[in-house]
């Protein structure tokens, strides 16, 4: 049996010189963090949010405002728009939107709806006027139907277009990096090795996603914000090594949730055996 190659990182990160030019205007960004996204942000079914394992894993001074909703897929563009309006009034200095794009393209909607929404989405991320860590659409066939029906995933080939544009868009503003969530997603449901710094991690389903395969646990968690910090790193600079915890077994434990779990019996029940 050949043995997967890891899932490397986005960009080949170097780390900087005490005297980086850079350091400071990156300290300055990472001062006033904004999050807005749906259920993965929220931390679903755990209570484990973006904002509290970027909390563990960053150790610089900074704040974070999460405006992140759980229920996005009620109405992406209304609730989107809310966040959005939120997180301009903190004055944030940028923005992390991991799964924020999801709902816009995804839902019981007809192929035109996805792009029409997927562009609304696009344009509430830009009209915040700072840099913005977007996450592309992950592929969810293989997920629970009790947590995600099939009328609401895109063909796979209209997910492909759907993630072109968010690319597209991203090249024409250079305020805009793409996070390559459907990646990420697919190395978690496969097991592929992933790249952290100089570490290979060898991931396990059951241990980063919850049974829905679309919700990542708290070590789910904690790997998908070191893997967009180390993008962020990569990107800017300015970091040094012992600004950010990179192990993401050690984040998970210093993790302290910021949300209630789902509370036993609220959720669909997992599949039996």
């Amino acid at each position: 049996m050949s043995t997967p190659e890891p899932v490397a990182a986005p960009a080949v990160y170097v780390a900087p010189p005490v005297d980086d030019p850079r350091r400071d205007e990156v300290l300055d960004r990472l001062s006033r963090i904004g999050i807005v996204g749906a259920s993965q942000a929220a931390g679903f079914g755990t209570g484990v949010g973006l904002a509290d394992t970027l909390e563990a894993a960053l150790g610089v001074p900074h704040q974070i405002h999460d405006s992140s909703v759980a229920l996005m897929h009620l109405g992406a563009v209304d609730l989107g728009s809310v966040q959005i309006t939120a997180t301009k009034l903190r004055s944030v200095k940028m923005v992390l939107a991991i799964d924020f794009l999801f709902w816009f393209a995804y839902g019981d909607k007809q192929p035109a709806q996805r792009h029409a929404e997927l562009q609304q989405g696009m344009a509430m991320l830009e009209s915040l006027g700072v840099p913005v860590f977007v996450g592309d659409l992950p592929d969810v066939h293989g997920a629970s139907r009790r947590m995600i029906s099939g009328a609401q995933i895109p063909e796979v080939s209209d997910l492909a277009q759907l993630n072109a544009e968010i690319h597209a868009w991203a090249e024409g503003n250079p305020d805009v990096y793409v996070v390559p969530l459907a990646d990420w997603m697919h190395a978690l449901k496969q097991e592929l090795p992933v790249e952290l710094g100089d570490k290979t991690i060898h991931v396990s389903t059951g241990h980063m996603l919850q049974w829905d395969l679309l919700h990542p646990t708290a070590h789910g968690q904690a790997l998908l914000t070191l893997l967009v910090l180390q993008q962020l790193r990569a990107e800017w600079g300015g970091l040094r090594d012992d600004d950010v915890l990179l192990d993401p077994a050690a984040v998970a434990d210093l993790v302290v949730p910021s949300r209630t779990p789902a509370p036993e019996g609220s959720l669909p029940r997992p599949p039996d055996g």
